[in-house]
């Protein structure tokens, strides 16, 4: 999963109305800063720019599955929505793929979750639930809040837009 999510990353971007900097590989400026020191791929005492270009792909597999999949326990969920997942949490961080998830379920009915984010024992069976009943409407029933969470975030900043076509693509390419 992580290898595929990597190439759907692509290389080195650089784009001015992208909310992370500088991203290679789909690591981004602003989540290696984040993870402080250990991000200083040139050693140089800062985590900047020259450490983003230092990225390779091993390295962002290596961090994708820790931080985008085992640490918020998408590996836990049912094996149809994991590679969703994984990707969203790549795409706008674990705890923006958990409300998605949280919301899909309420909106088919396994509910009431508390859209925070987490995806603790609740989500967990409520996931696995929905997905022996419907697995097919759990998928769906997530690309949909995903795709309206990205209007959300392209309507609240319209720096946004020019991203939303291929963020709707690729949500839809998990689609059943």
């Amino acid at each position: 999963m992580a290898t595929e999510i990597v190439v759907r990353e692509g290389g080195l971007s650089k784009n001015r109305n992208d909310r992370g900097g500088i991203t290679n590989f789909g690591v981004s400026l602003r989540y290696a800063r984040g993870k402080g020191l250990v991000m200083d791929l040139n050693h140089d005492g800062v985590v900047d720019e020259k450490d983003i270009l230092l990225v390779t792909p091993p390295r962002a597999i290596e961090l994708f599955v820790e931080d985008f999949f085992t640490a918020p326990h998408f590996d836990k969920l049912p094996e149809s929505v994991q590679e969703q997942m994984f990707d969203m949490a790549v795409n706008f961080g674990p705890g923006g793929a958990g409300i998605v998830l949280q919301r899909a379920l309420n909106a088919l009915g396994y509910g009431p979750l508390a859209e925070d984010g987490g995806v603790g024992p609740k989500t967990q069976t409520a996931a696995t639930l929905a997905d022996a009943a419907d697995r097919r409407g759990l998928v769906n029933g997530v690309v949909a809040a995903r795709i309206a969470r990205f209007n959300a975030i392209a309507k609240s900043d319209p720096g946004q837009i020019e991203f939303l076509a291929g963020w709707i693509k690729r949500a839809n390419s998990f689609k059943v």
